[in-house]
């Protein structure tokens, strides 16, 4: 199997944990633990870089704005 096919395989099973509710993901022989749907998500964000990066697309990136309204 392949760099790329691994990081597809590895993103689909983390997609499937992320949609069952669940915090544990085993890929292979490994098995990872989150504490938190949000460092999954996060994860997540890093495979699909990983993969852009592996296919020779540009990152993608996304910045966000915040605005208080006490500024002057």
């Amino acid at each position: 199997m392949s760099a790329l096919e691994d990081l597809y395989q590895q993103r689909e099973e983390l997609r499937r944990a992320i949609s069952s509710g669940a915090l544990k993901v085993v890929f292979r022989d490994r098995e990872i633990t989150y504490q938190t749907t949000a460092n999954m998500l996060a994860a997540l964000r890093d495979l699909e870089a990983q993969i852009a990066s592996t296919e020779g697309r540009p990152r993608i990136r996304v910045h966000e704005v915040m605005k208080n309204r006490n500024w002057t």
